[in-house]
């Protein structure tokens, strides 16, 4: 049995990256046109795909992906990452895209403050 050393922030974004796939230009597109939850969900769940996953590399962890509730594990562990709670799911999947890509919510009405 190996012991996994914890997660930290950086590698919960590479992980998140890799699975998304950070430098898509639908993020860029949606960063300047805003986007709702409802249309961003859909789009991450296109772009996490049905189930898949990776083995740890040098800069990110092993993941494990499903677009059904867009969860997200990750783990340094070489064993199955999915022994662990999902490192994002649902709506904090969406609130991670939203703040890495910074794609603003059109129906926010504090943005229209500004």
């Amino acid at each position: 049995m190996s012991i996994s050393k914890p997660l930290t922030q950086d590698d919960k974004l590479s992980a998140f990256l890799s699975v998304v796939g950070g430098s898509r230009p639908i993020w860029t597109e949606l960063a300047q046109s805003g986007a709702s939850d409802d249309r961003l969900a859909i789009e991450l769940e296109r772009h996490i795909g049905i189930e898949g996953g990776s083995s740890p590399r040098s800069n990110c962890p092993a993941t494990h992906y499903k677009a059904a509730g867009l969860r997200i594990w990750a783990s340094w562990d070489l064993t199955y990452p999915l022994r662990e709670r999902p490192i994002f799911a649902g709506r904090l999947t969406v609130s991670m895209a939203r703040e890495v890509f910074a794609i603003p919510d059109p129906s926010d009405d504090q943005l229209k403050l500004f």
